[in-house]
Parts: structure tokens; C-alpha cells; sequence
């Protein structure tokens, strides 16, 4: 039996790195919390990633940045964007970048859940 890809969060926000983790672990998925994208990054999971789900607004590389990142190392990999801001249409931005989708802080527990769940369906295909 394969082993299941993490699902990795990456938020400077801890409460939200937490909250997003236990819902995953409830579903009985794997989870990968990191607190920066560099961390993520320098942890090498970028590769057995099973999809990605980042805040927009982090200190040092922000959220598009590690897209764009993991786009061109990457290729395929889901990408969930969330972010607490409206400024600079963030939306639009992660969709042209090629996210699978985003979601505005707060968002639905139960509507994340169901694209992650949509992204590792896809990544078996």
C-alpha cells in the first residue's frame, strides 16, 4: 500500500496552522505544518507534497512567492491559497498563478476539506 502525500500547511498564523491541521487529522489525512515558507521549503517535502495549501501574507517569501516556487519545481502540484486581505485582488492573482483555489480568511472548514479532498482525488488520477 502506498504511503498517503502530506498535506502541507504553511501559515505564519499559528492558531490557524492548528485549526487547519486538526480538521486534516480528523479526516484521517496526513499533515505537514510549517510556520514560513522557507521552513517548508528547506524541509525537502516539496517533492512528496501531496498538495499545498498557503497563506498569502507571511513574513520574508509570501505565499505567491512559494507558488510560483513550487509551480516551477513542481509542476502539478495542488495549490490551496488563503488569505485574510482583499487588497491587490489576491483571488484573481492565485487563480492566474494556477491555484486550484482560494479562500478567504474565515472560510468554511467543510468547503477547504472538500478541495483538498478534490486535490488528492486528482493527484491519483
Amino acid at each position: 500500500m502506498q504511503m498517503q502525500r502530506p498535506i502541507v500547511v504553511v501559515d505564519d498564523d499559528e492558531s490557524v496552522r492548528t485549526a487547519v491541521a486538526r480538521l486534516f487529522r480528523s479526516s484521517q489525512l496526513r499533515v505537514e505544518v510549517f510556520d514560513s515558507a522557507e521552513a517548508f521549503v528547506s524541509s525537502g517535502l516539496i517533492d512528496s507534497a501531496g498538495c499545498l495549501v498557503v497563506d498569502v501574507h507571511m513574513p520574508g517569501m509570501n505565499g505567491f512567492e512559494l507558488q510560483a516556487l513550487c509551480t516551477r519545481t513542481r509542476p502539478g502540484l495542488p495549490v490551496i491559497v488563503m488569505s485574510a486581505f482583499d487588497e491587490d485582488n489576491p483571488a484573481s492573482r492565485a487563480a492566474k498563478a494556477g491555484a486550484q483555489a482560494f479562500f478567504h480568511k474565515p472560510f468554511s472548514a467543510v468547503d477547504l476539506l472538500m478541495e483538498v479532498q478534490r486535490a488528492i482525488a486528482k493527484g491519483r488520477k
